[in-house]
């Protein structure tokens, strides 16, 4: 009777991802499309993984995830495209049965802890983060784990499973640090020094093992992506980079909502929980980053909120129990408008995400693989790179160290860079935001461009532009163009240069 309200929780949030589901398949005619490019770049991975490459190109080393674990996992599914869904789904249900036995430490009725529970799926992102096809969903359940397993450990408690544990949340997710190192930290206070070793041993054999391969292959300590993506890690830890991150954090709307946790945090200091949170919180706002269609601060939030509730459930218990049923409604709704307003929003657009993806980044895949059948460059690789046996090169440098170094380091405004890299392979075609770039070389020709007519949700532009490298390819590819335009989807047209 106890795991009731946790069960019909899970119930309901596995109707609500069926929804979801639902609308991303209308979204996309009948397919699966995540909400995202990047998740194919793991799947586009794992293929290369099950050839014994780590690339996302055939016989190319190459480091494009910011998750350790993630891409091999993809590959022992035989990088099946339905594998992120399958995972995620189970992550996302496991998280809300925790969610569960966190709110049965409440005294109150079945009724309410079904909805503490619908609150934290809501507030956390839970639901949403399933149609990325990322790792953020087994994220947030190794956070709502460990959450409750420091919260036991606070009592005295020694728990088999928390060293392991410890040790594989960062290689899921490097960010998942600001969490395991406070954790460690007062896990050996309170005397767990077993555990505590155990678990920086781990740590340092697993996610230190995997720089070392990193570094054995030619790319850094870090993998690629996370250089791409942090200013911080960029810069080397630079102090002044730690503090412009901070600062700019700040400006967050979900970081006031985290700082607003903090100090809740300090409210009950006893066992030392609190520094927990104040410090995750605060290693988060230094090298962390929020966003990205609501995922990127969804772990820290169920950091925070579980061992809150943890923390302050029998005066929560007090304090809801004291409340009329009106003025609980209330209270519960400006908690969900506070933290969760956000979430519910992009709730709201995962069909339009999904239908972004659907009518660019895969419309190009279907050109490469379909019509063009030779190697392209582009600046988003995932779904280009997934299913397709020719080269991929990455002008962003996701999956390309070359690639980023040229582009980080160049101050020649001509962006011959570019032009370097596609002769160097005797690249014909590329397909990029050319804005992203502040332009293109001058002897390329611009052959077409791909227009999506739908709002942007997850693209960062409406159109894509196509372009010829060589003047020899200019009319191989704009028939190439011609022959695969009357094959796209209501939503995308194509428009070739030089016809009226």
């Amino acid at each position: 009777m106890r795991s009731t309200p946790a069960l019909v929780a899970v119930g309901a949030v596995a109707a609500l991802i069926l929804v979801e589901l639902l609308r991303m398949f209308v979204a996309a005619n009948g397919q699966l499309i995540y909400t995202l490019d990047d998740p194919y770049i793991h799947l586009a991975l794992a293929e290369q993984l099950l050839h014994g490459v780590y690339g996302v190109n055939p016989g190319e080393m190459a480091a494009p995830s910011s998750s350790i674990l993630w891409p091999f996992l993809m590959a022992a599914f035989g990088a099946w495209e339905y594998a992120p869904l399958v995972v995620n789904v189970i992550a996302a249900l496991g998280t809300t049965w925790l969610y569960g036995r966190i709110a049965q430490q409440l005294e109150l009725s079945a009724v309410i802890q079904v909805a503490v529970v619908l609150i934290l799926v809501v507030c956390t992102n839970v639901i949403g983060l399933v149609m990325t096809g990322m790792e953020h969903s087994v994220q947030v359940l190794i956070t709502v784990a460990l959450a409750y397993g420091i919260w036991q450990a606070s009592r005295g408690e020694h728990l088999r499973w928390l060293p392991l544990l410890l040790i594989i949340a960062p290689l899921v997710r490097y960010e998942l640090m600001a969490i395991t190192v406070p954790s460690l930290m007062l896990l050996w206070w309170w005397g767990q020094r077993r555990t505590t070793l155990i678990a920086v041993v781990g740590t340092i054999v697993g996610v230190g093992g995997f720089s070392a391969f990193l570094v054995s292959i030619g790319m850094g300590a870090l993998p690629t992506s996370i250089h791409v993506k942090s200013a911080v890690v960029e810069s080397s830890g630079a102090l002044h980079q730690l503090f412009l991150t901070f600062r700019e954090n700040l400006k967050q709307r979900q970081a006031v909502v985290l700082l607003f946790a903090a100090v809740l945090a300090c409210l009950r200091p006893r066992n030392g929980l609190w520094l927990a949170v104040v410090g995750a919180v605060l290693l988060h706002l230094l090298v962390g980053q929020f966003g990205w269609f609501y995922r990127y601060e969804a772990y820290m939030l169920a950091w925070v909120a579980s061992l809150l509730l943890l923390m302050h459930h029998r005066t929560l218990s007090e304090v809801v129990g004291s409340l009329n049923g009106w003025m609980t409604t209330m209270a519960a709704a400006l908690l969900v408008l506070a933290t969760g307003a956000p979430y519910i929003q992009g709730l709201i657009a995962v069909p339009g995400a999904s239908a972004n993806i659907y009518l660019q980044q895969y419309q190009m895949h279907r050109f490469v693989t379909g019509w063009w059948n030779d190697d392209v460059a582009v600046n988003d690789i995932g779904w280009v790179s997934y299913r397709n046996e020719h080269h991929v090169l990455d002008l962003w440098g996701l999956s390309s160290r070359k690639a980023l170094q040229m582009r980080s380091q160049s101050t020649d405004s001509t962006l011959q860079w570019m032009d370097q890299l596609v002769q160097e392979r005797n690249i014909r075609l590329v397909m990029l935001y050319e804005d992203w770039f502040g332009g293109v070389p001058k002897q390329w020709t611009l052959v077409g461009t791909l227009h999506m007519h739908r709002p942007r949700v997850t693209s960062t532009r409406d159109f894509i532009s196509v372009y010829a490298t060589q003047p020899a390819a200019v009319e191989h590819i704009a028939a190439a163009l011609r022959t695969f335009r009357t094959s796209l989807p209501d939503g995308a047209s194509l428009t070739v240069v030089g016809e009226e």
